[in-house]
């Protein structure tokens, strides 16, 4: 399915490069991964996130020292706005707090209901791209209210199934 979401997506927008699909797909199954193995964890919140955010520092660090890729930080060009934007937004949020919570979550819910709600994402971002002038094309408006109905559908069955159950407990004690 997601192969094929991504084909299809290639095929809409043939000037979106085949690399940057794959890529996404790749980490599309290795955030699966990760769902599952949060959820099977006996590992607190916490404790996943600094297993997760320990090793990618540090391997981020070998990276950036050997020259493996470019680095604007090392190279003394990041500008200071920027570095603080991201100490805050993906230091913080999203590499601490987003991170618990997932995990929290994942624990919580079951690997299918964290991931279900994880496909929100995409339409939260495409959103929030519109604010900062990104034009949002009608196909990928229809995509993103697909996977929104999408992601509301599990929730919405299962509330429907626990107010059929709930209705049948009230009659059986109307008619007890």
């Amino acid at each position: 399915m997601l192969i094929g979401s991504g084909a299809t997506a290639y095929a809409v927008r043939s000037d979106l490069p085949a690399e940057g699909i794959v890529l996404l797909a790749l980490a599309a199954v290795l955030w699966g991964a990760y769902t599952l193995a949060v959820h099977e964890t006996t590992l607190d919140p916490l404790d996943v996130t600094v297993l997760v955010a320990v090793p990618s520092a540090v391997a981020v660090a070998v990276v950036a020292m050997t020259g493996a890729m470019p680095s604007a930080l090392l190279a003394g060009t990041a500008q200071a706005v920027d570095v603080v934007a991201f100490v805050v937004v993906q230091g913080l949020l999203v590499g601490v707090l987003s991170s618990v919570a997932y995990a929290a979550a994942a624990r919580r819910l079951g690997a299918a209901a964290a991931a279900g709600f994880g496909t929100l994402s995409p339409a939260i971002t495409a959103l929030m791209a519109t604010r900062a002038g990104e034009p949002l094309a009608g196909v990928t408006a229809v995509a993103l209210v697909m996977v929104v109905a999408g992601s509301a559908t599990p929730l919405v069955a299962k509330s429907a199934s626990r107010l059929r159950k709930r209705h049948r407990g009230d009659v059986k004690l109307v008619a007890g």
